[in-house]
């Protein structure tokens, strides 16, 4: 008698049938460990790192996250011939400027920042905890020489610090840690005026997405502060 060819798939199918309980039992510790690790997972979207680095169109939009903390961001520097900013003319323009930049449908009017806009604010502190909470220049801006000395002589007492209680975090080359390294990288490559929101944005962003730690912007309290802001001016 012939015997018969066994094929491959019937060969497979009784190693299953005869090793099934040894299998069963190897797949649920698989299972069990690849389980155990999905729980750590953490799923980051860096769209950055999924664009071609050497394509013009990712470097330039990398040059201005350096310049500006972020592609999406568009710093408008007024800038005066003499003097400074703090007069009736100059103001005003500047929040002509602002309204039609905040009243743009393309425009998020959360995001717009302004020294003309209500969200910056003039806070003073009293005895018996009275505190006095006014924009600065919101919503006309200051028309009398007394309303625009006022305004030059807030004070700032803000603080930007690498993070909480978490440990800081080297950068790759060991000479600076990650918060110092972007600091200097973006002071070092600003070729405009940044104020410290700006600043801190490009820092934090850079160091959230490469450690466990959170930097932090805040105003020193009981310093005096009252509501003004920090400007980095290039040096050329």
């Amino acid at each position: 008698m012939e015997e018969k060819k066994v094929g491959v798939s019937t060969k497979i199918a009784n190693f299953l049938i005869r090793w099934r309980v040894p299998l069963l039992i190897i797949l649920g510790i698989l299972t069990l460990i690849f389980g155990y690790g999905l729980m750590h997972l953490k799923i980051k979207v860096r769209l950055d790192e999924m664009q071609p680095p050497l394509h013009p169109f990712v470097k330039l939009n990398r040059k201005f996250m350096r310049i500006f903390g972020g592609a999406n961001t568009v710093v408008i520097e007024v800038h005066v011939k003499e003097g400074d900013i703090f007069n009736c003319k100059t103001l005003s323009k500047i929040k002509r400027i602002t309204d039609e930049v905040q009243f743009n449908k393309y425009v998020r009017r959360a995001l717009v920042a302004s020294i003309t806009r209500r969200k910056a604010k003039a806070v003073r502190g009293y005895a018996g905890g009275v505190l006095d909470i006014k924009s600065l220049a919101y919503p006309e801006v200051p028309k009398t020489p007394e309303g625009i000395e006022r305004l030059k002589k807030k004070k700032t007492r803000l603080v930007i610090t690498s993070g909480g209680n978490e440990p800081v975090v080297d950068s790759l080359d060991g000479k600076h840690s990650l918060f110092a390294l972007k600091l200097i990288d973006t002071l070092r490559d600003n070729n405009t005026v940044i104020n410290s929101q700006t600043l801190f944005k490009n820092i934090r962003r850079y160091v959230v997405s490469n450690a466990d730690q959170t930097p932090e912007r805040a105003l020193i309290h009981k310093t005096g502060h009252d509501g003004g802001d920090f400007l980095f001016f290039a040096k050329n």
